[in-house]
């Protein structure tokens, strides 16, 4: 046997380096025999190319256990979009029996997903995920029946809507009285469009004929609230114009036997058909406003023509077209009132000049002028 010393100094000599701690120990175990040296240094080694293979075993392991945790989460958020999507779908698009057929596939999804999970003790998220695949396909399932039998019910996104707008059913009852409450006629989101045609279209109470007049729950039903409205003794008022207030129709109703019935029409600026110019320049002169022709009572055509007059000079800065009806016999006229006016005119030419016009047979001719400066 060998004194420590002798054997630290021998161990140096033999192996090349200095015992580690762990060796020391063995060595003090043996009593520091020589013979043990090459056994010590061997063992050593053996522990140390041990100890990084089990290391990755371990974080191999635990990258296994991360790759399963992860897959518990991915696959049943997975199902829950499948059956969202394919509900959703089937409520609101035409392809109700394709989206149904996909929300069967995800219920066979989640049930596949619940069985292998099923031992596990994470796995309420599965569970859920199947309950909610059941749901969407119970439901695409009955949307799909019932579109299939009742044809009308769910329209498509594409299909025209409805122009009975914001009219609440028990305010239109028609065998029942008109309410005298302004609130049901004013929608203060009204979106205006209606167009020539339609307001031509009205019946307008006539004195004359004694036509009756369209009740005001048809013209609910058909062109929604008004804008505004108003209610003055027996009479109702009705405005209906665009965000600019450029356009405006406006319709008044009599009250007779608890009904309203239209009595008169009015409309402005429906169409853009009379174009302006609001760097308008003058060209006008006292000669040429001088020759301009006004229409008689008896002859309207006798007029100047607007079609002359815009030819020779140019657009108006501004026009107002409008249509009423008044219930007078006479039906819709249309007339046209436009405005030619330039205050940085050279004192050749007038600086404002007015002309009203009324149309027939789709000619407007000149019923009254007005001019000034110079």
């Amino acid at each position: 046997m060998a004194t420590k010393e002798e054997w630290t100094s021998l161990f140096e000599t033999v192996v090349g380096r200095k015992p580690s701690p762990q060796e020391f120990m063995k060595a003090k175990e043996t009593g520091f025999d020589p013979s043990k040296i090459i056994e010590i240094s061997s063992a050593e080694r053996v522990d140390a190319a041990a100890q990084p293979q089990n290391t990755a075993a371990v974080n191999k392991t635990s990258a296994a256990d991360d790759k399963k945790a992860k897959e518990n989460i991915v696959l049943p958020i997975v199902s829950f979009v499948v059956s969202g999507l394919s509900l959703l779908l089937a409520l609101l698009t035409p392809w109700k029996i394709a989206f149904t057929i996909l929300a069967l596939l995800g219920l066979i999804f989640a049930m596949i997903l619940l069985i292998v999970n099923w031992k596990k003790s994470k796995k309420i998220l599965t569970v859920i995920a199947f309950a909610a695949a059941a749901l969407a396909f119970v439901f695409s399932l009955g949307v799909t029946a019932y579109t299939t039998f009742n044809g009308d019910w769910f329209k498509t996104v594409t299909e025209e809507p409805n122009r009975d707008k914001d009219a609440d059913e028990d305010d239109l009852d028609d065998d029942g009285e008109d309410s005298t409450d302004i609130n049901d006629y004013i929608d203060k989101d009204y979106q205006f469009d209606w167009t020539e045609s339609e307001f031509t279209s009205l019946n307008v109470y006539s004195v004359s004929s004694d036509k009756s007049g369209d009740k005001v729950k048809d013209i609910l039903k058909t062109y929604g609230k008004a804008s505004d409205a108003r209610i003055s003794d027996n009479s109702l008022y009705l405005t209906y114009k665009d965000g600019n207030d450029s356009k405006t129709v406006d319709l008044t109703f009599s009250r007779r036997d608890g009904v309203y019935t239209l009595t008169s029409a009015h409309a402005y600026s429906l169409t853009d058909n009379v174009k302006t110019d609001s760097n308008y320049k003058s060209t006008w002169k006292q000669s040429d406003f001088d020759a301009l022709k006004e229409a008689s009572d008896s002859d309207l055509t006798a007029g100047s023509k607007w079609a002359d007059i815009q030819k020779k000079f140019g657009n108006p800065e501004s026009a107002v077209e409008s249509i009423s009806n008044y219930g007078y016999g006479d039906g819709f006229e249309k007339s046209l009132d436009v405005t030619y006016s330039d205050y940085s005119s050279s004192e050749d030419y007038l600086s404002y000049v007015s002309l009203g016009f009324k149309e027939e047979d789709g000619t407007y001719y000149l019923t009254h002028k007005y001019a000034s400066g110079y």
